[in-house]
């Protein structure tokens, strides 16, 4: 599925954008509910009537399975970004960075979707803007800190609160390496599949183990990882799957993930994700994955940095599953 850029900011529209997000001054890594507070009682209500928040009205009335994908160019970011270590880059990003664009867009478009963001213990450590961005200790797992490649997965697959739209900012690029986020739409996935392999994947004959990060981490789950069927989760086209990870517990099963995993790699569509790039997904729509294809200088690779939301439609559906007094902060 071609993956087309929907909406392009101006350099005018970029430019005023910019300058609504450069004026909020609340550090979203210090009190997130003030920074939200302060983007809705200030920029929402200057960017009401232009053009971009009329394309939002229109598209999130058909953002899901026929269409899972919006993209945007030229989008407001922070035009300077401090230079983030390879040992601490969350704990760097937290002390250095002081201004708060590319964050308070990804805010901007949450609201306009009417999508509500919320966060993972386990992920910087409980903040709502994730960063892609290798970091030493996990520069080998399966996780968004990974300097490599990162296999084709649905965001959570095995985790009880599993988001319904992810959203990815480039802030900044990986220079002269190739790097792309590729994404595979269910629609064409299940369009290219059997009916005896989907009917196969439909039954409860697969096992996820959690994800890189709660291992490291060290996260409780409420629930340990069981088995599952890989169609039909969370929806009838729903693919809950991990390359790599995802596997079948009998001999149907596992030939049911190999065919799986030859058709994601045949409809998946590259992006290069670059700085004022964006891309959102409906996460039970779609697989996506990175691929690193040529590496020309190490030092650009590790400074490759997007940030990434997770999203929901309220707060009220993962209530039970909040670490204790945490307005949005999923356990593990």
């Amino acid at each position: 599925m071609d993956i087309p850029i929907g909406f392009t900011f101006t350099k005018e529209e970029e430019t005023a954008a910019r300058a609504m997000l450069l004026a909020v001054r609340t550090s979203p890594y210090r009190d997130y509910e003030g920074f939200e507070r302060e983007v809705r009682e200030t920029v929402v209500p200057q960017i009401s009537g232009t053009r971009f928040a009329d394309y939002c009205a229109k598209v999130k009335q058909i953002h899901g399975f026929e269409q899972p994908f919006i993209r945007l160019a030229n989008c407001p970011v922070d035009l300077q970004v401090p230079p983030l270590s390879f040992d601490k880059p969350v704990e760097d990003k937290r002390r250095l960075k002081t201004t708060f664009v590319a964050e308070g867009f990804l805010l901007l478009y949450a609201i306009l979707m009417d999508q509500v963001l919320y966060a993972y213990q386990n992920t910087n450590d409980g903040d709502i803007f994730q960063d892609i961005r290798p970091m030493r200790e996990l520069a080998e797992s399966q996780s968004q800190k990974t300097l490599g490649g990162l296999s084709f997965h649905k965001d959570d697959a095995n985790h009880y609160v599993r988001p319904l739209w992810f959203n990815i900012l480039g802030i900044q690029s990986a220079g002269v390496n190739v790097v792309n986020t590729c994404y595979s739409a269910n629609k064409e996935i299940l369009a290219a599949l059997s009916d005896d392999t989907k009917k196969v994947l439909a039954s409860p004959e697969f096992i996820t183990p959690h994800d890189d990060l709660t291992s490291a981490g060290g996260y409780d789950l409420a629930e340990e990882a069981q088995q599952h069927p890989i169609l039909g989760g969370d929806g009838s086209m729903d693919l809950r799957f991990f390359e790599k990870r995802t596997v079948g517990a009998s001999p149907r099963a596992q030939e049911a993930v190999d065919e799986l995993l030859r058709v994601i790699h045949a409809v998946k569509t590259p992006v290069n994700i670059q700085s004022g790039d964006f891309v959102g997904a409906a996460n039970n729509a779609c697989l996506h994955n990175r691929e690193v294809s040529e590496i020309k200088d190490l030092e650009q690779l590790r400074g490759r940095w997007l940030i990434k939301t997770a999203s929901i439609d309220s707060l009220d559906s993962i209530r039970s599953y909040l670490v204790p007094g945490s307005v949005r902060v999923v356990k593990g």
